[in-house]
């Protein structure tokens, strides 16, 4: 099939009378750029521009009839070529249907090899294909052999990788479960630290917190003692050695005791014989 051609000119120069159309045109817009209506002459100026206006719609006419008379044969021709594209269009495309199954049935089928040859590399448990998968190599372009050479390479550069994450002081648990999601190891080394970090600050807190607490019980235990030596000086002034106390009714004193339990039940036994009322200081 070949697409002939008959011999035919293109369309000649269209001659008309530019030069003497431009020269009377340049001084007619000449005269009108200089010119200046008033209000007495508006009618005047809106006349002029009606019949400027009229001659650039004469042009514009003219220049659309001419462009259709030339364009003619060839849109016509536009047609034709359009017409005979579409018939062999059709066939092209059955034709490409067919093709493009026959090469997705053997992408396919290589797809299966590279499965098999993943599954006989002995990557380890966590290792997915869809992970390393590159699909640059169903093309039938890239060899078997060539894909087993980068899946070894996967293999040692995993191994590796694991070495090194074992290695980690702290959080490589954390950061190995992140590797198994990604296969990148700086990215897994990363989420390590940042775990790290964040139990330093959280150690840091917590011994912050406990400083705190420990001051507010020991400021505590010295409100205690300081209000405990008050009550003290405050029974010795109360209970001293004079005859002339007693004739003073009882009444209650508080005060605290360092006391064995004999001490304890001796002291008992004395405050019964004495009649003397002992209660526990809450």
């Amino acid at each position: 099939m070949e697409l002939i051609i008959k011999e035919w000119k293109t369309p000649e120069i269209i001659n008309f009378n530019f030069e003497e159309l431009k020269k009377e045109i340049t001084a007619k817009s000449a005269l009108y750029k200089n010119m200046v209506y008033t209000d007495e002459t508006i009618k005047e100026a809106k006349a002029d521009r009606a019949a400027l206006n009229k001659f650039i719609t004469a042009l514009e006419d003219k220049r659309k009839e001419v462009k259709k008379q030339c364009l003619e044969p060839y849109n016509q021709f536009e047609k034709q070529i359009k017409e005979l594209v579409a018939i062999i269009d059709e066939p092209v495309k059955l034709i490409g249907t067919q093709i493009t199954d026959f090469e997705d049935r053997e992408k396919e089928k290589k797809k299966e090899k590279i499965v098999e040859l993943f599954n006989n590399i002995g990557f380890q448990p966590f290792v997915k294909l869809e992970q390393i998968f590159d699909s640059k190599w169903l093309n039938k372009s890239v060899s078997l052999k060539s894909i087993e050479d980068e899946l070894n390479s996967v293999l040692y550069q995993v191994g590796h990788d694991v070495s090194a994450i074992n290695a980690l002081p702290e959080f490589s648990f954390e950061a190995m479960e992140h590797y198994k999601k990604t296969l990148d190891l700086s990215a897994a080394i990363a989420e390590g630290q940042r775990l790290s970090d964040i139990q330093k600050r959280k150690l840091e807190h917590e011994a912050k917190m406990k400083e705190l607490e420990e001051q507010k019980a020991k400021e505590a235990r010295a409100e205690t003692e300081e209000a405990n030596a008050e009550d003290s000086q405050y029974v010795e002034a109360e209970i001293v050695e004079d005859d002339n106390l007693q004739d003073i009714p009882k009444q209650w004193i508080k005060f605290e005791a360092l006391l064995s339990t004999d001490d304890a039940l001796a002291l008992r036994a004395f405050c019964d014989s004495r009649e003397i009322v002992i209660k526990s200081i809450k």
